[in-house]
């Protein structure tokens, strides 16, 4: 017999599942920094990736279709068509380099360049194009590459790219939607808003591919500068300079 005032057995089985509810919403809970709420983190995620606009997506190679975008992923602007495309402004490390740093006890001691890169470099020069290197560090082997190139604009220890841009555009007298960038990592982002056309190397940072509007097939360091050269000779000329058989091979 129940006696009177006593929870029975049926009400006490119902309310077992409570403490369980509660365990389940302080786990809920702990994911969030106390004192704030997922609003916030939406609005702190929405302020750090503000400095790219969300219009289209992001092709893998000149000539393919663009790649269906991830939910949530970052997109340039329309890009500028290539043929129009009057500076172009290369990173170095991940880009012109595969992003590794080779140091001695001195300090750096020596940076790795592929050589269908530079002869792209030269080829894009040659049909009128501006090439500019620009980096966050500074190195005496970017400088000596460079020069070896006859590439004249290179700005090294760099902390603002955007002004770097502003500074060779207005020098150059050539429109920030008339230059295109090839980079890799996240800081680069403000950069690739700024131009008209933002690439990206194959490995690149995922954040970086998504809101650019070229990838390469290479990665950096391995033939992807090359890839964006020889795209924009296409777009200017209908197809990629022929070399005699002997100066291909005297290039290597």
């Amino acid at each position: 017999m129940t006696r009177r005032g006593s929870p029975s057995s049926s009400t006490r089985r119902a309310a077992a599942p409570r403490p369980q509810a509660a365990a389940s919403s302080r786990k809920s809970g702990a994911l969030r920094t106390p004192g704030t709420s997922g609003a916030s983190h939406a609005s702190d995620a929405a302020r750090a990736t503000g400095a790219i606009s969300r219009t289209s997506g992001a092709s893998r190679s000149p000539g393919t279709s663009p790649r269906t975008p991830r939910t949530g992923t970052l997109r340039t602007r329309t890009p500028t068509p290539l043929g129009r495309i009057e500076l172009l402004i290369l990173d170095v490390d991940g880009v012109l380099t595969d992003g590794r740093l080779y140091f001695a006890p001195t300090g750096e001691a020596l940076k790795v360049f592929h050589v269908r890169d530079g002869h792209g470099i030269k080829l894009l020069m040659g049909s009128g194009v501006q090439v500019a290197a620009v980096s966050g560090r500074r190195s005496a082997a970017v400088t000596a590459r460079m020069r070896e190139l006859s590439v004249r604009h290179v700005v090294q220890g760099c902390g603002d790219k955007i002004a770097a841009l502003t500074t060779l555009a207005e020098d150059l007298g050539i429109a920030p939607l008339a230059c295109a960038c090839i980079v890799d990592d996240t800081p680069d982002l403000p950069l690739m808003s700024a131009v008209g056309f933002a690439a990206a190397v194959a490995d690149a940072h995922p954040l970086v591919r998504s809101a650019a509007h070229w990838v390469s097939d290479a990665p950096g360091g391995c033939g992807a500068v090359r890839e964006l050269c020889d795209a924009i000779l296409r777009a200017r000329a209908g197809r990629i300079p022929r070399l005699p058989a002997l100066e291909r091979d005297t290039a290597r």
